[in-house]
């Protein structure tokens, strides 16, 4: 044992002598090299050791022990330093991506108000009147209609007989028209937010519903059965959102990931909780009619599908934003 240890004790001593001579003649070089450069150095020495360690017959005389530890040589001179080469070429621009799909339409607004009616033309210039006709007996006169809206008009008596007309005046220019009315602004939409967070393994954890304006205050259920099975209700809705749009949070970059829920077969956002009848080949059921009775939403909420993502060091856990749209 102890001459193990002084034999480990020698080497180390020489392999020392030959690291700092070697540092004193070349400085420290090995300090710019960055670390994978002294992975494949160390690797270089390993797989030259295994060779000859391998080969049994050498056709050059070579050792393995000063593979282990190199002697120290002498130092040689600087080569000059090559002419700096030439930049090269811009790669070309890459194609213009696929245009993203539109947005759903927001509801129609009220009709405005109509505009005041524009004042009257100037009368035309009177005809010259033709003869009278004789006088019919007067009728009798209907009784008044009450101001505002025009009341019924009382019966007509027999009109006399006509005489011949006289001939048409020339017709007065018209009146400008009056300006429009304003159009009312469109409203009548109510929107439900709800935050959920998520744990250290990217689970949906809890959720709390935002009551503070501009979002509802109505009353939903939240059910957390997984990941791939969050269901949402809403009892004071009588149809079903028209849209239901995602705020993910990705603590990598802090930002929020925009999604609309339900596009497209991937099955993440489904209508359930109903049940068809069926008549001539054809489904029908009251998830439009009375969405409150028993359907409801359910979502698959896997983060990575809408860009969420946690945060390692520090840890930050994945939350998100659901914003459900209703008529």
């Amino acid at each position: 044992m102890e001459d193990t240890k002084s034999q480990y004790h020698q080497i180390i001593s020489k392999s020392r002598k030959i690291f700092i001579d070697k540092n004193s003649d070349y400085g420290s070089s090995w300090r710019v090299l960055r670390i994978i450069s002294l992975v494949d150095q160390i690797n270089i020495k390993a797989q030259r050791i295994r060779n000859l360690q391998n080969n049994i017959n050498n056709k050059i005389a070579e050792g393995q022990t000063a593979e282990f530890y190199g002697d120290t040589g002498s130092s040689g001179s600087s080569g000059a330093n090559g002419a700096p080469g030439t930049s090269g070429s811009s790669g070309e621009q890459g194609p213009q991506g696929n245009p993203g799909t539109s947005g759903t339409s927001g509801a129609v607004g009220a009709t405005g108000s109509s505009g005041s009616s524009g004042a009257d033309g100037a009368a035309g210039a009177t005809g010259s009147s033709g003869s009278s006709g004789a006088n019919g007996a007067p009728g009798t006169s209907g009784s008044s209609g009450a101001n505002g809206a025009p009341g019924t008009s009382g019966v007509s008596g027999d009109a006399g007989t006509s005489g011949s007309s006289g001939n048409d005046g020339a017709a007065g220019t018209s009146g400008i028209s009056g300006t429009s009315g304003t159009s009312a602004a469109g409203g009548g939409a109510t929107a439900y937010a709800v935050r959920i967070n998520y744990d250290s393994n990217t689970e949906p954890d809890t959720s709390t519903q935002l009551t503070s304006s501009p979002w509802s205050s109505n009353s939903i259920t939240v059910t957390i059965n997984s990941v791939t099975d969050v269901v949402f209700d809403f009892p004071s809705e009588s149809a079903p959102p028209i849209a239901v749009n995602a705020y993910f949070y990705n603590a990598n970059t802090d930002k929020y990931v925009l999604s609309t829920l339900g596009l497209g077969n991937n099955n993440y956002a489904n209508g359930q909780g109903f049940t068809s009848t069926i008549a001539a080949n054809q489904a029908s059921n009251n998830f439009f009619s009375s969405f409150s009775t028993d359907s409801e939403i359910k979502l698959n909420l896997t983060a990575n599908n809408y860009g969420g993502s946690k945060k390692n060091l520090p840890p930050v856990f994945v939350h998100c934003y659901l914003v459900f749209t209703f008529a």
